[in-house]
């Protein structure tokens, strides 16, 4: 099994863990590469983007078509768009810690909430 095919298994069995996720739609995949948004809404989406080739790995939470939180890897180094500014790049020793897509979820999930963005169930 691929990379990528492992990276799209974790990302449907995590959605089992979140209940306000309503599917994980693929934009667009390769053999090295794969494009998919984690939905909430049509408007509050999880976008993922990852190359093997490039070592690329964008995660971002966007509401309204904007990014309001995420973390980049680029080639093995990461930073983090804090919500507070996300235009920012955050290269902290917090901001610069590799996460997992397991990892950033649980992140998104604590925000989600604080911002009011999702019910508690």
């Amino acid at each position: 099994m691929s990379k990528i095919d492992k990276l799209l298994k974790e990302a449907t069995k995590l959605l089992q863990q979140y209940p306000y996720y309503k599917k994980c739609h693929v934009l667009n995949r390769g053999n090295n590469y794969v494009k998919f948004r984690l939905v909430i809404t049509k408007d509050l989406f999880v976008q993922v983007n990852r190359n093997e080739l490039a070592l690329i790995t964008n995660l971002a939470l966007i509401n309204q078509s904007k990014r309001i939180y995420g973390r980049d890897e680029y080639r093995t180094h990461w930073h983090r768009h804090p919500s507070d500014n996300p235009s920012c790049h955050n290269f902290s020793e917090e901001g610069k810690k590799k996460v997992s897509l397991r990892e950033f979820l649980s992140e998104v999930d604590n925000m989600l909430h604080e911002k009011g963005l999702v019910r508690h169930l």
